[in-house]
């Protein structure tokens, strides 16, 4: 799936140990940049971990109220990683999301394989509950 966005390398968590994986792929060195995208503070230990020296670390998930995640903080003014979260992309939604709209549009932004599941307008609940299960990745409500 990630490799149809452009991704170069993939690892499955469910395989083996993904922190192992990127060390792996990367000669022990770890990623230049990571981004965590479930929203759990395992998997943000697992990105920060993922890594490298200079490596830039992006928080994009949303973990639940109170999670934190454990940090070497010696680690990481030693190997000068960065940390940063963002928010729907940090973006300026005004702006950007009608450029979004016409890209999209057009042709230019494939979102289509990204939606997992659609349901009815009817079908909300349906929809909410598979959210809060972690069923469903994207799905979208036609109404």
């Amino acid at each position: 799936f990630a490799m149809k966005f452009g991704a170069t390398h993939t690892v499955n968590a469910s395989d083996k140990d993904p922190v192992a994986q990127v060390k792996e792929l990367t000669n022990g060195k770890g990623a230049d940049f990571t981004f965590e995208v479930f929203g759990s503070a395992d998997t943000v230990k697992a990105a920060y971990d993922m890594a490298g020296k200079s490596g830039t670390v992006t928080i994009v998930g949303l973990a639940p109220v109170g999670a934190e995640a454990a940090i070497n903080a010696v680690d990481m003014v030693r190997n000068e990683k960065t940390m940063r979260g963002t928010y729907y992309g940090s973006t300026h939604s005004s702006v950007e999301m009608p450029k979004l709209v016409d890209m999209y549009l057009a042709g230019k932004l494939n979102l289509d394989d990204l939606v997992v599941r659609h349901y009815s307008l009817d079908q909300i609940n349906e929809a909410y509950d598979d959210m809060d299960k972690g069923e469903v990745g994207r799905g979208v409500i036609m109404y």
